[in-house]
């Protein structure tokens, strides 16, 4: 596994977005979704000249946006497995 992604909250944990400026997404400070996998995306598409990693992430609003490390921005707020608050 990459060094880059195993810093990167694991399939199955709850997330809380704190900030993204995707234009195009309904999603807000606050919303919340459970990771559902990990990726890196290498340069060019990264948009930066290293790969970074990626969460994808099943929105509770049902909305799909993957978040990238280093620009996106949430915290974890249960870990996988973990019973509901």
């Amino acid at each position: 596994m990459s060094s880059i992604l195993e810093g990167l909250p694991v399939e199955g944990t709850r997330i809380e977005l704190e900030w993204c400026d995707d234009p195009w997404t309904r999603l807000q400070p606050g919303s919340r979704g459970t990771v559902t996998g990990r990726s890196l995306v290498n340069p060019p598409l990264s948009g930066r000249p290293h790969a970074v990693g990626q969460l994808s992430v099943r929105w509770d609003d049902g909305s799909s946006l993957m978040l990238i490390d280093g620009h996106d921005r949430w915290k974890v707020i249960q870990g996988p497995g973990q019973e509901d608050a």
